[in-house]
């Protein structure tokens, strides 16, 4: 009888199956990791410019609160344009009325100017921040035009974002 050492068809059939499982697995594992890296860095970003317009808008509530000047959001939505853009000119902000005392900014061309030059945008996909301003209650939201996909729904603010829970 002559003794074979090696391998048998069942022996590599097994060890292909158990292969195949583990590579599965490491794959879906890689994917979810991709998935939540890329959340997490779109709610860096959103809280880092909400911090950054709000602290805007608070600029501008005590400015136009020790002056006695805050009258339907005008003039606090000036000195908010005036503190994003260091210069008095409002007349070329594209702030846009949503209800009294909310308005939308796109704050994505400031970005640089605001210290945050570290924050990415892919033009390619006409990316945008925008920001809405809630003047009266001293209060901010964060969007991002492209947001994250959260199994089959869109979310696109800073708040719906935090309620993702990986």
């Amino acid at each position: 009888m002559k003794d074979n050492k090696g391998i048998t068809l069942i022996a590599l059939s097994i060890t292909i199956v158990v292969i195949i499982i583990i590579a599965s697995i490491s794959i879906n594992y890689g994917k979810k990791s991709i998935e939540v890296s890329k959340l997490e860095t779109l709610k860096t970003n959103m809280l880092l410019i909400k911090a950054k317009a709000k602290e805007y808008v608070e600029q501008a509530d005590f400015k136009a609160g020790v002056n006695n000047e805050y009258k339907d959001g005008d003039n606090l939505k000036a000195e908010v344009a005036s503190e994003l853009k260091g210069t008095p000119d409002t007349e070329s902000y594209s702030f846009v009325t949503l209800e009294e005392g909310q308005y939308l900014y796109n704050i994505t061309p400031e970005l640089e100017n605001i210290g945050l030059q570290n924050i990415k945008v892919d033009e390619t996909k006409s990316e945008k921040y925008l920001v809405v301003y809630d003047l009266k209650n001293t209060k901010v939201e964060v969007y991002n035009t492209i947001g994250f996909n959260d199994n089959g729904t869109t979310k696109y603010s800073l708040s719906d974002l935090e309620e993702i829970d990986y």
